[in-house]
């Protein structure tokens, strides 16, 4: 015979164990860091916070301005700070060549006189060209980006597509040893 079961008392055990598994993972590890809150501005709407894995996937960026594709390389964690190496292509609006270039994003948490952690230091936008994004650690494989819809567009696509053959081994049927055409994501000048 089935039990009629209370929501509310599923919900209550849910709760209960997520608080301690949270509880859990903090006990062993006080530094871990979750996820970055949404940030809202008093003035406009929320600001658009997304994760970026860093394996096997890159980002392009459409502004007005112009179009960016960025692969993020390796992450690092030393005396700089932890953070992300990347990649760029960026073809400005008009353009006919894309620019390409690497840059890399961290941060650094200064530590107070007692141990504390202080303000948050380093360089946390992805630049490329006139683009830029804020970006944000999450841990040694992904990150965080900050961006507003009415400025910019963003795209996850396979991270190959900016390699100069593209991988065939790798067996993406997206791919096939061919460039990503950064002309094909610009907008219409204004």
């Amino acid at each position: 015979m089935r039990q009629n079961r209370n929501p509310f008392r599923v919900l209550g055990f849910v709760a209960c164990v997520l608080s301690a598994f949270t509880a859990a993972v903090f006990a062993v590890d006080p530094n871990r860091r979750l996820p970055e809150p949404p940030l809202v501005s008093k003035d406009g709407p929320l600001t658009i916070v997304a994760p970026v894995h860093y394996a096997d996937q890159m980002i392009v960026i459409i502004t007005t301005d112009g179009v960016a594709a960025v692969k993020f390389d390796k992450s690092f964690d030393n005396e700089t700070g932890e953070g992300v190496s990347y990649r760029f292509e960026y073809l400005a609006t008009g353009a006919a060549k894309p620019i390409r270039n690497q840059s890399v994003a961290f941060e650094k948490r200064e530590r107070l006189s007692n141990g504390q952690p202080g303000d948050l230091a380093g360089n946390r936008f992805i630049k490329a060209g006139k683009i830029m994004l804020e970006w944000s650690l999450g841990g040694p494989d992904k990150g965080y980006i900050y961006y507003e819809p009415e400025e910019a567009t963003v795209l996850v696509v396979n991270a190959e597509w900016l390699e100069e053959n593209g991988n065939p081994s790798s067996g993406s049927p997206a791919v096939r040893g061919k460039r990503l055409d950064l002309q094909r994501f610009q907008k219409p000048s204004q």
